[in-house]
């Protein structure tokens, strides 16, 4: 689409979505789902790992092992995060890879062990 500037021609090009979209060049309606509640899931978790480890080791029954629920606290702080950042990323091709490994190795043990 052509459009008058000041005095010379200037092209302005429509926006582009979906697949030929720029990166991070996405709409707010088109945000996935996954991505956003992974992330919301994964901070819930990570709260309660980090400031309430002493009450989660008693639960367990594992008395004065709050360190590791900490670590795993910050962990799963740190995916949350990550997932949040990148929550508008498309999946596909090489750019997401990181993403997904990551997430990949967070649960595929998980998933395995339950």
């Amino acid at each position: 689409m052509l459009r008058r500037g000041l005095g010379f021609r200037t092209w302005h090009r429509p926006p582009r979505h979906g697949r030929n979209a720029p990166l991070g060049d996405s709409h707010p309606s088109e945000t996935p789902l996954l991505p956003t509640l992974t992330a919301l899931l994964s901070f819930l978790g990570a709260a309660v790992l980090l400031f309430a480890p002493d009450e989660v080791a008693e639960a367990l029954h594992l008395s004065g092992a709050s360190l590791p629920f900490q670590l795993l606290g910050a962990a799963w702080l740190g995916l949350a995060m990550l997932n949040w950042m990148s929550r508008g990323v498309s999946i596909g091709g090489i750019y997401a890879r990181p993403l997904v490994v990551t997430n990949l190795a967070h649960t595929f043990p998980a998933a395995m062990w339950a």
